[in-house]
């Protein structure tokens, strides 16, 4: 499930803005595809960001990623040239992925998600107990 959707880039960003950085057959239309390109790009960086610290993807996705996912995915879609305020908003986006990564701020996540601190491991039984050890001279 992606972090944002499409809706999620027209509400934040406009329409028309939407429309001219994913109309890339001049058609006239959102093309979904160049759309959904952004957001899966989108999702991947905060995914690479997130799995340290929490189990990858996110579901249901917290609030606070939506913002995050909008900026990158507009970031995404503007390709090698964005405006200096995307790239500033990318820039932040980054900024705030990395302190929920090293626990500086917190998601709101379900239980299972998030890392716990706990660490288990499995090893093999031991070899010398206290039975052998008592039968050396």
């Amino acid at each position: 499930m992606p972090y944002c959707t499409e809706q999620d880039l027209t509400d934040r960003f406009g329409a028309p803005e939407l429309l001219q950085l994913s109309d890339r057959d001049n058609n006239g239309a959102n093309d979904p595809a160049v759309i959904a390109g952004a957001i899966a790009d989108a999702d991947e960086q905060i995914n690479r960001k997130l799995r340290g610290r929490y189990d990858t993807p996110i579901t249901p996705a917290p609030a606070e990623l939506v913002p995050i996912a909008c900026d990158l995915a507009r970031y995404n879609l503007y390709g090698l040239r964005p405006p200096e305020e995307v790239k500033n908003r990318y820039d932040s986006a980054m900024r705030e992925l990395r302190d929920y990564a090293t626990g500086i701020n917190q998601l709101e996540v379900v239980a299972g998600n998030a890392d716990t601190g706990q660490v288990s491991v499995v090893a093999p039984a031991n070899v010398f107990t206290d039975a052998t050890l008592a039968k050396m001279p």
